[in-house]
């Protein structure tokens, strides 16, 4: 176990202060004794004298040995983080902290981040010295998007006048995870809201610049929203509820990264559902139903309302008022159904309020104490009520379709002649109902298309668009992707079973359940270190170099890794010197590949060895291992490969940067087939 070398300090400083007290001490006493004796004290001087000096020396020797024994204990490295290895980084306001055992060379320090993200690395000195530290901080300046696995690893760990030393360690961590809806008010299925009652949704904590949120409520209405608390949101509706209507609140995330410094947005995806609930409206005294609903009524509609049983129909209508007024003559189509037929066309884009006050009778005496109101709203300008792919939507699928409904019925002809798209598109029309749907030819990978209606489209019973009506959505990339399950090789606080944990992977996507331990003791392993020339001892072809718990060694290579899929029946085909485009292509065939690969990370020089069997090693310092599952761009072109990497998570790294990474050990590459 290592010990702090902060402790190693207060030792050697309350050994100082001790002597100093002792010497203070000692002289103080007999410098008095020989003022009062000066003839008797001489003889004895001498010798006291000797003592004093002896008690130094050890007093110093003791002080010299602890700080030889501080600069050479075990190797430099980190002792622990905040936050914790396999923690999560709760705040960007908070930086992450690195500590060292010991002081170690800021010059020579080199840390690494993956997913890489800008920010600063302040290193603390240590007593002041510059070139010492023991405490490193990184101040973030942009976010991550929530849940995203990080990865920390610092190279060029070394004490001042170590040349030749230079270790390696670091951490992982998750971001922060995403809020989530908490509770709201009312509460899912909540019968009798009052029709005057705001939305109330309480998150787990504050969204920050973590996401956006997004609300829908169908049928739709128009609300406010404002943050009560960082915590609190309040949705008001901008006209009352219907009374007994299902109302289904919808809440929508969309993850996203920002500028800290700037605050402005970096990069967003797409909106999904995390909460929904519903909830019904307080009965209407007596009545049934209420039409027309609504925001594109008609203007030539008739008002008609249906009561439960039958009324008082003299009291009933002195009850009802309509604002705007509407002219006509009330009907009784029944003995419980009440209609207003208007003796003009209703207003176009006009709201209307249904009063019906209290003291509504049945015919069997039955009174109502409460009153009530009803909206609704005659057909206006021609709006989209909704659309798909939505506004600023990404990784649309090449193939999908743009479906277009409008708020009312149009003149088909006039929607589709202002209609455009850029860039520009060939495809067909549709209609069902009012929806329009635009059926490409095609569109193209990694692509943004602006969707436009100029202004002019005919309405059949509203008014035309006097404003231009558009949104954009951006086509996904080029890619192929194998469903393969990712999983972490275990840190504490480090782990080498990056190769081990890729087997682990693909044997899941096999149907196999394994675990790193029983995979490393069914290979065998060898936890020989050569101390003379600090190199394994072990093979990496036949066996895992390293313990047998995996948190310390080097790793297995293709031939070895092999044999735990030939146990199980499961062909595979090894490859070397190979190439990208034939990976790709295994990849197109549905056949992901073990790859062993330099991380990108670690000091990047060669690590040959001879093993104890005499075995020539080839080696390299930061061998890593993963699944290739994924790639984009052609079998002919690929452009990125994706990596389920035990390590750094689900990754997109670029061809070029991949093919060098991978070369590093000749492009090998285990095929499951």
């Amino acid at each position: 176990m290592l010990i702090d070398f902060d402790v190693y300090i207060t030792v050697i400083v309350l050994i100082l202060i001790a002597l100093l007290l002792f010497n203070i001490y000692f002289l103080s006493k007999n410098v008095y004794r020989y003022i009062k004796s000066k003839e008797r004290f001489k003889f004895k001087l001498r010798y006291l004298r000797h003592y004093i000096v002896l008690i130094n020396i050890a007093g110093i020797l003791l002080v010299a040995g602890i700080s030889v024994l501080i600069y050479t204990q075990p190797n430099p490295q980190i002792i622990r983080s905040t936050p914790v290895t396999e923690g999560t980084w709760e705040d960007y306001s908070k930086p992450i902290e690195i500590v060292f055992n010991l002081p170690v060379d800021r010059n020579r320090l080199n840390p690494n981040m993956n997913p890489l993200i800008k920010g600063r690395w302040e290193w603390e000195p240590y007593l002041g010295i510059e070139r010492f530290t023991r405490v490193g901080k990184f101040y973030p300046e942009e976010t991550l998007f929530p849940n995203e696995r990080i990865v920390i690893y610092i190279t060029g760990i070394a004490r001042v006048g170590y040349r030749n030393e230079g270790h390696e360690g670091g951490i992982v961590l998750d971001s922060v995870a995403m809020p989530e809806v908490k509770a709201t008010r009312p509460f899912n299925k909540k019968e009798n809201v009052d029709i005057n009652e705001e939305i109330l949704v309480l998150l787990t904590k504050p969204i920050d610049n973590l996401a956006d949120l997004n609300f829908k409520i169908e049928p739709k209405i128009d609300f406010d929203i404002k943050n009560e608390t960082p915590t609190l949101i309040r949705l008001t509706p901008k006209t009352k509820l219907s009374q007994s209507t299902q109302y289904i609140l919808t809440v929508q995330r969309a993850p996203k990264r920002v500028d800290l410094i700037t605050n402005k947005e970096l990069e967003r995806d797409n909106f999904l559902d995390i909460h929904k609930i519903s909830f019904t409206t307080i009965k209407e005294p007596f009545i049934k139903s209420i039409t027309p609903k609504g925001n594109s009524v008609k203007a030539d509609s008739s008002i008609r309302i249906r009561f439960e049983t039958e009324m008082d129909k003299e009291i009933a209508e002195s009850k009802i008022s309509i604002s705007p007024e509407v002219k006509g003559q009330f009907e009784w189509l029944d003995d419980r159904t009440l209609s207003l037929k208007p003796t003009e066309p209703l207003k176009k884009a006009t709201k209307y309020t249904i009063n019906i006050g209290s003291g509504l009778k049945s015919a069997l005496g039955g009174s109502s104490e409460r009153s009530l109101t009803h909206e609704f709203e005659t057909v206006g300008k021609v709006k989209i009520a909704s659309h798909s792919p939505s506004n600023g939507e990404i990784k649309v699928n090449i193939n999908s379709n743009i479906s277009i409904t409008f708020d009312q019925e149009v003149d088909h002809a006039s929607a589709q002649e202002k209609f455009s798209i850029s860039p520009n598109v060939n495809g067909t029309f549709r209609w069902e109902g009012n929806t329009l749907t635009f059926d490409p030819d095609g569109f193209g990978f990694a692509t943004t298309y602006t969707v436009k209606f100029a202004p002019g489209i005919k309405s059949v019973y509203g008014l035309e668009n006097d404003a231009e009506l558009s949104f954009s959505f951006t086509t996904r990339s080029n890619e192929i992707i194998i469903s393969v399950p990712w999983y972490a090789q275990v840190q504490n606080p480090v782990s080498f079973t990056c190769n081990i944990t890729s087997a682990k992977m693909v044997l899941a996507w096999k149907g196999f359940s394994t675990y790193e331990a029983g995979l490393i003791s069914e290979l065998g392993y060898n936890a020989g270190w050569d101390n003379v020339n600090q190199r394994y001892m072990g093979n990496p072809y036949k066996e895992f170099v390293g313990s047998a718990d995996g948190f310390w060694g080097y790793g297995v290579y293709w031939t070895a890794l092999q044999r735990l899929f030939n146990n199980r029946g499961i062909a595979t085909e090894i490859k070397s010197n190979w190439n990208i485009y034939d990976l790709a292509r295994s990849i197109e065939n549905g056949k992901p590949v073990i790859i062993w690969r330099y991380n990108g990370t670690s000091t990047n020089a060669d690590l040959d060895w001879v093993a104890s069997d005499g075995t020539y090693v080839d080696g390299i310092r930061g061998q890593h291992g993963g699944v290739v599952t994924g790639f984009r761009g052609t079998v002919d072109n690929p452009t990125q490969f994706y990596i389920n990497d035990p390590w750094f998570g689900l990754i997109w790294m670029d061809a070029g940067t991949f093919d060098y990474y991978w070369s590093r050990l000749h492009r090998h590459g285990l095929i499951i087939y």
